[in-house]
C-alpha cells in the first residue's frame, strides 16, 4: 500500500465549525441538540432536545433530521436524510455549523480553537455551546 492510500475502512476525521470554534464528529454517531446527553450540546430554546445527527456508512458521513421542531438545513435546503460533503453549511435552528474533513484543514477560519472531546465507547464528553 502507498504512502498516500488509505485502506477501505478508512474514515476520515471530520469536524464541525461553529463562531470560530472547531468541534470534532465522532467517527460513527454524533448527536446534536438541547439536551445535555448529545455530543454536541447547542444550549438554545430553538434547538430541539434530540435535534440531528450525524452517521457514517460506507466511509460517507450524512446528516439526518430527528423530527425536530425548528428543522435541519443543509446548504440553505431542508433536508431529512443527505450526504455530507467537506465546506456543506449546516443550520440547525438558525446556528451556522461548518462541516469540514481534516484534510481541508484550510477551511478552518484563522485563530479558530479546536475543542478535542474524548470519543471512546467508554467516555462520551460532551460540548456544551
Amino acid at each position: 500500500m502507498s504512502k498516500n492510500s488509505k485502506p477501505a475502512f478508512y474514515t476520515p476525521k471530520a469536524f464541525l465549525i461553529l463562531d470560530n470554534k472547531v468541534f470534532p464528529v465522532r467517527p460513527t454517531t454524533t448527536t446534536i441538540g438541547r439536551r445535555l446527553s448529545n455530543h454536541l450540546v447547542l444550549n438554545d430554546i430553538r434547538v430541539s432536545r434530540l435535534h440531528a445527527q450525524i452517521k457514517v456508512l460506507d466511509n460517507q458521513y450524512y446528516i439526518y433530521d430527528l423530527n425536530s421542531t425548528g428543522g435541519t438545513y443543509l446548504n440553505g435546503d431542508r433536508v431529512f436524510e443527505a450526504p455530507l460533503n467537506s465546506g456543506d453549511i449546516l443550520s440547525l435552528a438558525g446556528f451556522p455549523l461548518t462541516f469540514v474533513f481534516e484534510t481541508d484543514s484550510e477551511s478552518f477560519p484563522s485563530g479558530a480553537r479546536t475543542y478535542q472531546n474524548k470519543f471512546s465507547s467508554e467516555d462520551d464528553t460532551k460540548t456544551l455551546i
